[in-house]
């Protein structure tokens, strides 16, 4: 299941292909045909159900005579990166109930956090233990 970050890039750029192709009287149909899809495919885009690829990006952008700039247009930064202030904010939270723990599991659930999230940078200097190696 896609993140509501996924799901939010995929509706602002359905909703710019939605846009285009009303502009040009194009029926779902006719631009479905037209780039190889269904018309429920088109659909999909234009909801934000399906990603649309790059390269059907790009033959939606020719058949509409359009730029791929068109088809992202007013796409926020907040779109295109998951991780927010909200994200960052739920790392120091759980840094805080980390904390209590005995060290050598808090600098093992530490690591771990570091290692699927990617976030070491945002948990506050000093907080978190230093890593070194963990007796067995």
């Amino acid at each position: 299941m896609r993140n509501r970050v996924e799901n939010s890039l995929e509706e602002s750029i359905g909703f710019n292909l939605r846009n285009l192709r009303l502009a040009a009287k194009i029926p779902m149909e006719t631009l479905g045909a037209g780039i190889g899809v269904t018309y429920q495919q088109i659909q999909k885009y234009e909801r934000g159900k399906n990603r649309i690829s790059l390269s059907t990006a790009v033959r939606i952008a020719e058949f509409l005579k359009c730029s791929i700039d068109e088809l992202v247009e007013n796409v926020s930064r907040e779109d295109l990166i998951p991780f927010n202030a909200q994200s960052r904010h739920h790392v120091i939270k759980t840094a805080h109930l980390i904390e209590g723990l005995e060290p050598r599991l808090r600098t093992s659930v530490t690591k771990l956090i570091e290692a699927v999230s990617n976030t070491s940078d945002l948990i506050p200097p000093g907080f978190l233990p230093v890593h070194g190696p963990i007796a067995d």
